[in-house]
């Protein structure tokens, strides 16, 4: 008989071997590797999304500029073009005149002054604004400083050397005259130029585009009246660049007046730009140096065709080559410039990996601007009257076509300045001395005090060779 209370059979056991086999129809690799190829291509995407944000930044800034250094360079057109109104003689002795004050003057004031760059874009990017305005007044003392010997080396001297020097007795007097009349400009670049760079380390580029061609746009009639009207000659033409860089200068002022926009980023001058110089020094040195080295090869071409069989139309012709340099190389410059602030903001922000990973891609940029350069020196070869110039240009212009890629790898000295100045510490900390050796812009070490620089070890001495080897560089 059956059993009808006993228990039933005991149900067979789970197939436990089959409780993964999923993967015989989705091997669980698979997952895996969908799973990495999802995290590369979000990666990749957020890289690239970096990157493009990076590119409009630099752009926002590096347009502005380089819409600015057209408009400056139509400035140096016009000038030009009232010294050739006045004659060979004028245009030579203009010319001469212009290659003696770069060497002796403009590029040294403008090297000087891009030593503020990489403590006032640091300054900025770790916001503490009132540092920039330490910066400027102590780079306006330096460049008035600077300015003052240099303005009487123009006003007693320019003639006389340029005599011993071999050049001809007629140019040389002519430069002379503009020389002694262009001196007034140094005291207005001597502040022009570190407010140019408070403003553009705060990202504002589009007021000194409008304030530039506000200026230009009155350089015109400002030629016209003191050349033409009260025929003041190469004398007319000199002190027209002055008074423009002038206008340029109190146009900015009225902006700022206007827009308030450094009341965020400004205190008045105190005895704190008296003291602790140091750091400053330390950077416009090697940085003037440099400009000084890339300035000079291009400067001293003009002085050497003086010393050429027709002198009066070697060195017209040397000066119109110049101009066209100064053309081409508006747009890399403007790139690196804009690099350089970024880098800048990177650093005094305390992330020197994006510093990093943003220096060489805008070289390969500003290489890249450098190459479709060579383009336009065929168009500004063709031009001019002159058949005696114009055959001088069209035999400079295919050389002077072939330097302005290499020229370009100059233009990232500004991003390797910025870099550099980290050689301080491996932070982006910007620090004054009346704050307290501990008080710092970043968080971190400070990277540069303004006041004071206290640097340790074999890191200063780092920094020292770095601004030898970048001058070094340059020759």
């Amino acid at each position: 008989m059956c059993n009808t209370g006993a228990s039933p059979p005991p149900s067979p056991p789970p197939l436990t071997c089959f409780k993964n086999s999923s993967h015989l129809l989705h091997p669980v690799g698979d997952h895996h590797e969908e799973d990495d190829d999802d995290s590369h291509h979000r990666a990749r995407a957020l890289a690239l999304s970096k990157v493009a944000g990076e590119a409009r930044a630099i752009g926002r800034l590096s347009v502005p500029m380089a819409v600015t250094g057209l408009v400056m360079y139509s400035r140096s057109f016009i000038s030009m073009l009232f010294l050739g109104q006045l004659g060979e003689l004028a245009l030579a002795g203009g010319s001469l005149a212009l290659g003696f004050a770069n060497i002796t003057g403009y590029s040294v004031l403008s090297g000087l002054a891009l030593g503020m760059e990489p403590l006032c874009g640091q300054a900025f990017g770790a916001r503490r604004g009132k540092l920039l305005a330490l910066a400027l007044h102590r780079t306006v003392l330096l460049l008035l400083a600077v300015a003052l010997p240099i303005s009487l080396l123009w006003i007693t001297s320019t003639g006389h050397i340029l005599k011993l020097l071999g050049q001809d007795e007629g140019v040389a007097s002519a430069a002379q005259t503009f020389a002694a009349y262009a001196s007034a400009d140094l005291a207005v670049l001597a502040v022009l130029h570190p407010l140019r760079v408070y403003l553009r380390s705060q990202n504002l580029t589009l007021p000194i585009t409008a304030c530039s061609l506000f200026s230009v746009l009155l350089h015109g009639p400002i030629n016209y009246l003191l050349v033409v009207r009260l025929r003041m000659g190469v004398a007319g033409v000199a002190l027209a660049v002055a008074l423009t860089d002038l206008n340029l200068l109190l146009a900015l002022l009225c902006f700022l007046a206007i827009s308030g926009a450094h009341r965020d980023s400004w205190v008045g001058p105190t005895s704190d730009c008296l003291r602790g110089w140091g750091a400053m020094l330390r950077l416009a040195v090697p940085t003037a140096t440099a400009v000084c080295l890339e300035w000079w090869w291009y400067e001293l071409m003009i002085v050497l065709s003086g010393l050429l069989p027709n002198p009066r139309a070697t060195v017209a012709s040397m000066g119109i080559l110049i101009q066209a340099t100064s053309l081409v190389y508006v747009f890399p410059s403007s790139l690196g410039q804009g690099a350089s602030t970024r880098v800048s903001h990177q650093l005094g922000a305390g992330r020197p990996g994006g510093a990093r990973r943003l220096a060489p891609r805008s070289s390969s940029a500003s290489n890249a601007g450098g190459s479709k350069n060579k383009n336009g020196y065929v168009l500004i070869s063709e031009s001019g009257n002159d058949d005696a110039l114009q055959k001088l240009e069209e035999g400079l212009m295919p050389m002077a076509s072939s330097s302005s890629i290499g020229g370009s790898n100059g233009d990232t000295n500004a991003v390797d300045r910025d870099r550099e100045s980290s050689s301080f510490s491996g932070s982006g900390a910007v620090c004054t001395a009346e704050e307290g050796k501990e008080q710092c812009v970043s968080e971190r070490a400070p990277l540069i005090r303004v006041g004071d620089v206290e640097e340790e070890g074999e890191e200063a001495h780092e920094h020292d060779g770095d601004g030898d080897g970048r001058g070094g560089g340059q020759v």
